[in-house]
């Protein structure tokens, strides 16, 4: 299934785009969380690249990130140094403990807040 919006635009976005998603367009204006849901679902059908997505929210937005996910992406972006090993310390400076950590990291993959991000150990 391909658009035209003029004679040499054409963007092809698959077949399997269910315009069910969209029917709320016809309901009227969106509210706060229903147009981040809608910015989701074209980073999802890599419509929208995600850096553009965390643009237009900013890092608390995702509603899909939860606080733990979101404190660290916070702690990342004030400490760009920080490697694994200063992660796992945060662990000793909390009630979280490393599993809480990993987990919180794993969203941040999963939604690709760590694409720019060098996370490495510190050997």
């Amino acid at each position: 299934m391909s658009f035209t919006f003029l004679d040499s635009d054409r963007i092809d976005v698959g077949e399997d785009l269910n315009w069910q998603h969209y029917s709320i367009t016809r309901q009227g204006r969106m509210n706060s969380k229903q147009a981040t849901r809608a910015l989701q679902h074209l980073v999802e059908l890599n419509i929208l690249p995600h850096k553009v997505f965390r643009e237009i929210v900013g890092d608390f937005g995702d509603d899909r990130l939860s606080w733990a996910a979101k404190g660290i992406l916070v702690y990342l972006k004030n400490n760009p140094d920080a490697g694994l090993e200063d992660l796992k310390e945060l662990a000793g400076q909390s009630k979280d403990d490393e599993l809480s950590i990993q987990s919180a990291l794993e969203e941040l993959k999963r939604y690709s807040y760590l694409e720019e991000m060098a996370l490495e150990s510190k050997d």
